[in-house]
C-alpha cells in the first residue's frame, strides 16, 4: 500500500479520449506504462473503451480498467431528433440542461472517482490527455489528497476558465512537445510546471511483421509500383485529403502509384466519404487504399517508398514520424507544431507548407526520382531518432517529475 512510505507509489493513469478511437495517446501511454520502474511506481490504467492497448497492457500483467462513459445532455439534440417540433424548446431548456449535467454528469462522478482514488491508495493521478478535460478527475485527486499531473498531447490555443482555474492548481504539466507549452504560458501557466518531455519509442516494439511483399500481394500492388501513405486516423485535421490529391497529380508520371492511407475511423464518417468523393473525380480510385486500423501499421510503413505526415493543423508532436525514422523510411511533413522540433529540413527528412497537393506531389516526384536522396534522409533520420527519442530517457523524465511532486 502507497502514502505510508516504503513501498511504491501507486500511480493512475486516465487516458480521456472517449470517442472510441485509437490512436497516438493511446501508444504513448503504453509505451509510458509498460517502461515505467514496477519496483518504484505500480500503475492503473483506465479507459473509456475496450480495445487492442488495453489487451497489450493486461498481457504485461499491468492493472486495466474500463471505466463508464458519462455524457452530457444535450436537450437540444434529443429534442430535434425524438420530437422534432419541441426543438424550439431547446434554448428555455438550456438553464436546466447546465444544472443537470454538473450535478449529474459532473460531480456524481467527481464523487465517484474520489472513492475510488481513496480506496486504492492513489498517490499520483496521471491524466493523459488535455488540460481541456478531465476536471472531473483533477476535482476529485485533489478531493482524495492525491497529486495530479496533466500529460499535454494537444496544442491548446485558447483554454476555457475552468482549465485555467484547475491548470495551475495542478503539481506539474507535462508537454510533449514546445509547440503545446508555448501557448499555455502565454495563457497564465508556469513554465517551472510546464515541463517539455519528448515522447520516446520502444525501439525494441518497434519492428514489421509483415514483408513489404506480403503488402503487395495482399492488395494487388506491382513490385514496381511506388508506394506512398499516411498512417494516422482518417480526419480532416490529418490532411489525408492533400495527399490524395497529390497521387491525382503523380498518376501522370506512375499510373500505378499506390497511397496507402492507415488509419481507423468512425461509422458512416464524412470525411472518409468525402475522400472517396475525391478520388472518384479524380480517376484515382484504384491508386487510394483505405487499409483500416492496423495492429502493427509499421507492417504498412515498412512497404512504403515515401511517409507522409499531411497534418494542416499544427501537429502537437506526431509520433509517426519517429516511427517511420526508425524505419529507415524518408518522410515529408508539414512544418507546423511538433515536426518542426522533430526534423532538421533536408537532412532527416522534409518540410514543407500544409494543404499544397502540387508542392507535396512535386517533392514526392524528388525522392522518388532520386534513390541517392532518399537513401541519405533514411539514414540520418535513423540515427537522428535513436540518439534523441528513445522511452528510456522519457521514462526516467517522467519518473522525475513523480519524485518531484510526491516531495514537495
Amino acid at each position: 500500500m502507497s502514502r505510508d512510505g516504503g513501498q511504491a507509489k501507486r500511480i493512475l493513469y486516465i487516458e480521456g479520449c472517449k470517442d472510441g478511437t485509437v490512436g497516438g495517446s493511446h501508444s504513448c501511454l503504453y509505451n509510458m506504462v509498460a517502461n515505467i520502474d514496477r519496483k518504484k511506481y505500480y500503475p492503473i490504467v483506465i479507459f473509456y473503451d475496450d480495445h487492442i492497448i488495453a489487451e497489450k497492457l493486461r498481457a504485461l500483467g499491468i492493472e486495466t480498467r474500463i471505466f463508464a462513459k458519462y455524457t452530457p445532455l444535450d436537450a437540444g439534440s434529443l429534442l430535434k431528433t425524438s420530437i422534432p417540433r419541441m426543438g424550439a424548446l431547446a434554448p428555455i431548456l438550456l438553464p436546466l440542461q447546465k444544472a443537470i449535467n454538473l450535478l449529474w454528469y459532473f460531480f456524481r462522478p467527481v464523487l465517484r472517482y474520489t472513492h475510488y482514488i481513496k480506496e486504492r491508495h492513489i498517490d499520483i493521478v496521471h491524466l493523459n490527455n488535455s488540460l481541456n478535460t478531465n476536471h472531473d478527475w483533477m476535482l476529485a485527486a485533489k478531493l482524495a489528497g492525491a497529486r495530479v499531473v496533466s500529460h499535454e498531447r494537444g496544442i491548446s490555443e485558447k483554454l476555457s476558465r475552468t482549465s485555467k482555474y484547475f491548470g495551475k492548481r495542478l503539481d506539474a504539466l507535462v508537454c510533449v512537445s514546445r509547440a503545446i507549452q508555448e501557448p499555455l504560458m502565454r495563457q497564465g501557466m508556469a513554465e517551472a510546471k510546464a515541463v517539455v518531455i519528448y515522447d520516446g519509442i520502444d525501439f525494441e516494439k518497434i519492428a514489421a511483421e509483415s514483408t513489404p511483399e506480403s503488402i503487395r500481394a495482399a492488395y494487388g500492388i506491382g513490385n514496381k509500383e511506388p508506394i506512398i501513405g499516411v498512417v494516422g486516423n482518417i480526419k480532416q485535421w490529418k490532411g489525408q485529403e492533400t495527399v490524395v490529391r497529390a497521387t491525382a497529380i503523380l498518376k501522370s508520371d506512375w499510373p500505378g502509384i499506390r497511397c496507402l492511407l492507415v488509419g481507423g475511423t468512425t461509422e458512416g464518417d464524412p470525411y472518409r466519404k468525402r475522400l472517396n468523393s475525391i478520388s472518384e473525380e479524380l480517376g484515382i480510385r484504384d491508386n487510394i487504399i483505405f487499409t483500416g486500423f492496423q495492429k502493427n501499421p509499421v507492417d504498412f510503413m515498412n512497404a512504403m517508398d515515401v511517409v507522409i505526415h499531411s497534418s494542416i493543423e499544427p501537429e502537437p508532436f506526431g509520433m509517426v514520424n519517429l516511427e517511420a525514422m526508425y524505419m529507415k523510411k524518408p518522410v515529408i511533413s508539414t512544418k507546423i507544431g511538433g515536426p518542426l522540433e522533430i526534423f532538421s529540413d533536408g537532412i532527416d527528412g522534409i518540410l514543407i507548407e500544409p494543404g499544397n497537393p502540387e508542392l507535396l506531389a512535386a517533392n514526392i516526384s524528388e525522392l522518388l526520382k532520386k534513390p541517392e536522396m532518399r537513401e541519405s534522409i533514411r539514414q540520418k533520420a535513423y540515427v537522428a531518432v535513436t540518439r534523441k527519442f528513445g522511452i528510456g530517457s522519457t521514462v526516467r523524465k517522467i519518473q522525475d517529475i513523480y519524485d518531484k511532486v510526491c516531495n514537495t
